[in-house]
């Protein structure tokens, strides 16, 4: 086997409009897309949303620093190396995540959610969901979702359709581990994105 001694991964802390103008501008036919696990705390997990970005070609992921996975070796590991090549802009406040959230609006994209409810007339279907728009898709810890205070900001909401029959006093799985639904929403949207400028 091999041995690296390697030094600690570099993060970029961009201005987020310079990241937001750059991302922008690289994405000449279709419109870009952007991940945000929010507080996901299991490092595989971590490791599998980055690995899924790289993998459907994610523009960039958005990493907030607190209360969040280390971006350690298990990360690196459970991601197969796509940490040390997938696009990371490093957040460390809430503060600065509402502001990515305002200026990436301000220059025509949106901000997508997930969310298990699908009574929530809010809540709209995957296979049901285009957009010609950048999209920013946010997801949530695994133990509590997305905070109202990050959902409210969402323009969309999604939920993935899964078996809902209910056995006696046994309901079923209410919802997806966070990286298989990661997986699952990028290949939609990324086999359904509408190139720039066709509002179909």
């Amino acid at each position: 086997g091999i041995c690296l001694d390697v030094s600690e991964l570099p993060l970029e802390h961009d201005d987020i409009q310079n990241a937001i103008e750059s991302s922008q501008s690289q994405c000449f036919y279709q419109p870009s897309v952007w991940v945000l696990p929010y507080r996901v705390v299991d490092p595989m997990n971590m490791g599998a949303i980055l690995r899924s970005a790289q993998f459907f070609g994610v523009s960039k992921v958005v990493y907030m620093m607190q209360q969040s996975a280390a971006l350690s070796a298990v990360v690196s590991k459970a991601s197969s190396g796509a940490m040390e090549i997938v696009d990371i802009l490093a957040l460390k406040t809430n503060s600065m995540l509402n502001d990515l959230l305002k200026r990436w609006k301000e220059v025509g994209g949106i901000v997508v959610g997930t969310s298990c409810d699908r009574q929530d007339e809010a809540v709209m279907d995957l296979r049901d969901f285009r957009t010609n728009r950048p999209a920013l898709f946010i997801f949530g810890n695994e133990a509590s979702g997305l905070p109202s205070t990050i959902s409210s900001q969402c323009d969309v909401l999604l939920y993935i359709a899964g078996h809902q029959l209910q056995s006696g006093d046994h309901p079923s799985v209410p919802s997806l581990n966070v990286s298989v639904a990661t997986g699952i929403l990028l290949h939609s949207i990324m086999n359904n994105r509408l190139p720039k400028g066709d509002n179909s």
